[in-house]
C-alpha cells in the first residue's frame, strides 16, 4: 500500500505535526492504530499507508500526538482507494473504469472496419480506432492495440 491515508491540515498552523492515523472497519473494530503519516515538505499534507484489509468502507481518525485532528471515510477495494470517479478509479492494471467503458462501448457498438487480417473498431464519434487487431485465418486476434484515451 502507498499513501492512501490523506490528512490535509491548515498550512498556517498545522505544518510540522506528528500525525498518526487509526483505521476502523464499519463495525467500529480497530483495524490498525498509530499509522505514521509523513508530511509532504512543509505543506501540512500528510500521507500514510492503508493497512492490508479486505474491501469495504473504513473510518480513519487522524491525531497529532494524543490530540484528535480529523476523521473521514475511506472506501477500499482491498488494494486501492475507491473514489467513485470513473476517470480515476482503476479497473484493471493501470486502466481506469472510464477507459474500460470506452473500449467496451466500442467493442459493443462501434463501427467495424476489416481490411485483410486487420480489424479496426471505431469510437462512438467515428474519430479514432479504439481497438486495432491483427487476426489469423480463423478470425482469432493475435495482436491487439487499444486506445482508450
Amino acid at each position: 500500500m502507498a499513501n492512501e491515508l490523506f490528512f490535509a491540515g491548515n498550512p498556517d498552523n498545522e505544518s510540522g505535526l506528528t500525525v498518526t492515523a487509526d483505521v476502523y472497519d464499519r463495525a467500529g473494530t480497530l483495524v490498525s492504530s498509530g499509522i505514521s503519516c509523513s508530511e509532504v515538505g512543509t505543506t501540512a499534507i500528510y500521507l500514510g499507508d492503508m493497512p492490508a484489509s479486505g474491501p469495504g468502507s473504513y473510518l480513519v481518525r487522524y491525531f497529532d500526538g494524543g490530540s484528535f485532528r480529523a476523521q473521514g471515510e475511506l472506501m477500499w477495494d482491498g488494494e486501492r482507494v475507491v473514489t467513485g470517479n470513473p476517470a480515476v478509479d482503476i479497473s484493471e492494471g493501470a486502466e481506469t473504469i472510464l477507459e474500460a467503458l470506452r473500449l467496451i462501448r466500442a467493442e459493443a457498438a462501434g463501427k467495424l472496419l476489416v481490411s485483410g487480417n486487420l480489424v479496426r473498431i471505431r469510437d462512438a464519434a467515428d474519430t479514432r480506432d479504439r481497438i486495432t487487431a491483427t487476426v489469423d485465418t480463423n478470425g482469432q486476434r493475435y495482436t491487439v492495440i487499444t486506445d482508450a484515451g
